[in-house]
């Protein structure tokens, strides 16, 4: 009897996902595919025509360390964690302008 070892390389990113019925899940998927060009958490959606996308070491309803298997129908959207938004300060216009010249417009009533 003969033994095949089978490994798989792992590039793995840290992704948040919610799903239609409000479900949010929070784990890893491996952005490594056979014969697929795969470089960002997107590309799952783009380039890999599998319906299903695999998220491990996943929390899921209070549970962690789960393995869930997910059809990408069912995703509304997928946050990658590796690259968090960073957001410019804005300043309001009414910071910067003379506060007793200031109009406040609002739409008519129908």
């Amino acid at each position: 009897m003969t033994v095949k070892v089978i490994s798989r390389k792992l590039d793995a990113r840290d992704v948040f996902i919610k799903l239609v019925d409000g479900t949010t899940i929070r784990g890893k998927v491996n952005l490594y595919s056979d014969g697929h060009m795969i470089q960002r958490v997107s590309d799952i959606f783009t380039k890999v025509p599998d319906p299903f996308i695999t998220v491990f070491d996943a929390a899921v309803e209070g549970e962690m360390g789960r393995c869930v298997i997910i059809n990408k129908n069912n995703i509304v959207w997928v946050s990658p964690e590796e690259c968090p938004v960073e957001l410019p300060e804005v300043k309001l216009a009414a910071e910067e302008a003379d506060q007793d010249n200031l109009k406040v417009i609002a739409p008519k009533p129908v």
